[in-house]
């Protein structure tokens, strides 16, 4: 009987090629994981300046705002101070008359809602 060559059943791959290709596939994962980290770090950083960005602006507006709030009380302030400087020089501040002028200073300047005025009894 003469042997011949074996009869070889399903091959199985050699230990070294199963190592090439778990090797493969971790520096392929590695390489994705670090794109997705410096991806996440990018979104991050334009995110931060947006913020501060969009901070800046709001700032801003409310600066401008309260500043026009502020003009606006200065004024009303100075017209009720002549308005007192007047009614003195004409003999004495009437209440009556005062608080007239008051009243329609709160109808003109709309930002004065939030002042109000007291005497010494408060």
């Amino acid at each position: 009987m003469t042997l011949g060559p074996k009869a070889s059943g399903p091959s199985r791959p050699r230990i070294g090629a199963t190592w090439g290709v778990v090797g493969v596939l971790l520096v392929v994962n590695l390489v994705a994981l670090a794109m997705t980290a410096a991806t996440l770090r990018q979104s991050r950083r334009h995110a931060e300046e947006a913020a501060a960005l969009s901070a800046q602006n709001l700032t801003q507006v409310l600066v401008r705002g309260l500043n026009g709030d502020l003009q606006a009380i200065d004024l009303a302030l100075f017209a009720l101070r002549q308005e007192m400087a007047r009614e003195r020089a004409a003999g004495g501040i009437r209440r009556d008359d005062l608080n007239a002028f008051i009243a329609r200073l709160f109808t003109q300047f709309t930002t004065l809602e939030s002042i109000r005025t007291a005497d010494a009894e408060g």
